[in-house]
């Protein structure tokens, strides 16, 4: 088969269509022509013997016609091959149909543009004629004459604008300038432009010191005069001395004397050192220098740590600390390491309400005995006085370690009658007994609660004694158990 591309190529593309019994191949393909045209080709095997024959069919292109606008001012044609179905497109471009519009442009000259537009099929040709023109003067500050045109798209007109150059004064001036120079200065309400020359002032020489190194000049400008000083600093003349300084290297100062005109320079060099050692109290090594203008001498001296010595002691503080006590006399400095006493803890009652602590110290057996002071539990009592608000009071027992809080209620108006209370208190006392103490000529009983919460009751004077039934029977069981004990013993 062969295939067209452009005018002038043509690709072959061969198809096998059968293979006959006599090795025959037949391919068949496309091409430009307009007849069938066929080659044939053997195939011969080494020896002469021949194997088959190959039979090349080349079909005609079957014709399509196509019609396509296009930007061109005159039809062209052009044919497009499909080498898959065997078809040819013969397309023909045809010119866009024109119209014809005309506009203003700013150039000097007639020109054209075309627009194409692909959805209605259409090309535009607009012709660009230029503006008309009006022509109007005007003043500027160039030196030339210059021009401009200026646009109106309302009511199509152009205005070209003539610049030509302010007519000039020329006026002279002084300036501080070395060289002569000019500027322009433009009035636009009478429309001149003045020239400037500015011409440098006539100069006057003097000459005077300064304390620089090398010769300077300065201009002083007299406005009044219209004169120029040009004074010409020359440096002092210089002495030079030598004088010794605490720094390590050599360095260099000038004095100025304005009244006989002279510079000194003086050259001050280090102090020579002498150096020396010393013992002192710190960890490093270090270094301070002492000056004698007199004998003009720098001592340089070092200080190095003394010697250590190391001891342990105790003392009263949690966590260990040092010290350094320093001997001047044999150079020797003794670090003190301080470590905590060993601690022994023991717990007793105190008349306080919380836990407390204190540390006793042993310097001799080198001990520290943590002290617990823990509240002494308490019992819970009440008694009448003369008094017309409840009071409170607290007696400590330090044999049996017990607290009994009284608590003194204001009499009655039948102070024969037996009262009692309890106390829900929780404060284990299943250890403390029966506890009777005298209050004037009152008796107080105090029980203990198997609960192990304080229970106190009250005889009056009547000696009447009302507490509950149910613990009647636990102080009956309480004292049976107390004389059965006794009988056995």
């Amino acid at each position: 088969m062969m295939v067209s591309i452009g005018h002038s190529i043509n690709l072959w593309i061969l198809l096998p269509l059968s293979v006959s019994a006599y090795n025959t191949v037949t391919y068949t393909g496309f091409w430009t022509g307009s007849t069938i045209s066929y080659t044939t080709n053997i195939v011969v095997l080494d020896g002469g013997v021949t194997d088959g024959v190959i039979v090349d069919e080349f079909l005609p292109y079957s014709t399509a016609n196509e019609v396509i606008t296009w930007t061109g001012d005159s039809t062209s044609y052009t044919t497009e091959y499909d080498p898959i179905d065997g078809t040819a497109t013969v397309v023909e471009y045809v010119p866009y149909p024109k119209l014809y519009v005309t506009d203003t442009c700013t150039g000097d000259t007639t020109s054209y543009t075309t627009e194409y537009d692909p959805i209605d099929g259409t090309a535009t040709v607009v012709e660009y004629v230029p503006y008309p023109k009006l022509y109007v003067t005007d003043t500027w500050t160039g030196d030339t004459t210059s021009y401009t045109t200026e646009y109106d798209p309302i009511d199509g007109t152009a205005t070209v604008v003539e610049y030509v150059p302010y007519p000039k004064l020329y006026v002279t001036d002084t300036w501080t300038g070395d060289t002569t120079s000019y500027t322009t200065e433009y009035d636009p309400i009478d429309g001149t432009a003045t020239v400037v020359e500015y011409v440098p002032y006539p100069k006057l020489y003097v000459t005077d010191t300064c304390t620089g190194d090398t010769t300077s000049y300065t201009t002083e400008y007299d406005p009044i005069d219209g004169t120029a000083t040009v004074v010409e600093y020359v440096p002092y003349p210089k002495l030079y001395v030598t004088d010794t300084w605490t720094g390590d290297t050599t360095s260099y100062t000038t004095e100025y004397d304005p009244i006989d005109g002279t510079a000194t320079v003086v050259e001050y060099v280090p102090y020579p050192k002498l150096y020396v050692t010393d013992t002192w109290t710190g960890d490093t090594t270090s270094y301070t220098t002492e000056y004698d203008p007199i004998d003009g001498t720098a001592t340089v001296v070092e200080y190095v740590p003394y010697p250590k010595l190391y001891v342990t002691d105790t003392w009263t503080g949690d966590t260990t600390s040092y010290t350094t006590e320093y001997d001047p006399i044999d150079g020797t400095a003794t670090v003190v390491e301080y470590v905590p006493y060993p601690k022994l803890y023991v717990t007793d009652t105190w008349t306080g309400d919380t836990t407390s602590y204190t540390t006793e110290y042993d310097p001799i057996d080198g001990t520290a005995t943590v002290v617990e002071y823990v509240p002494y539990p308490k019992l819970y009592v009440t008694d009448t006085w003369t008094g017309d608000t409840t009071s409170y009071t607290t007696e400590y027992d330090p044999i049996d370690g017990t607290a009994t809080v009284v608590e003194y209620v204001p009499y009655s108006s039948d102070d024969d009658r037996t009262s009692y209370s309890t106390s829900t208190t929780d404060i284990d006392v299943t250890n403390v007994g029966i506890k009777k103490r005298k209050v004037g000529s009152d008796t107080q009983t105090s029980f203990p609660d198997p609960s192990g919460k304080s229970f106190v009751a009250y005889e009056a004077k009547a000696n009447a004694l009302l507490i509950p039934s149910t613990f009647i029977i636990e102080v009956s069981l309480v004292i049976s158990a107390f004389f059965l004990v006794a009988t056995c013993f």
